[in-house]
């Protein structure tokens, strides 16, 4: 998957300031994240949610691979962009 990217090709990111992780009827992973849309949400402090819900095999998949990328940093073995 690519990266959205500004006018200056510069990567994009939302910093995550909240989320929470739930079972929902039973059926599915309810994952709720709240962030800053932009900076001047930031300094205001103005949250913004997406609620998303996540078939259990993808949220499983998605847990590995930000566990995997989170060990990877931990570890100091991330090389600088």
């Amino acid at each position: 998957m690519e990266l959205e990217t500004d006018a200056n090709g510069i990567v994009t990111f939302m910093p995550i300031i909240r989320w929470g992780v739930s079972i929902v009827e039973g059926k599915t992973v309810g994952l709720a994240v709240d962030y800053y849309a932009s900076a001047a949400d930031a300094a205001a402090k103005r949250t913004s949610r997406v609620q998303l819900h996540v078939d259990a095999l993808a949220a499983r998949d998605l847990g590995r691979a930000l566990t995997a990328r989170a060990d990877t940093l931990l570890s100091g073995a991330a090389r600088p962009t």
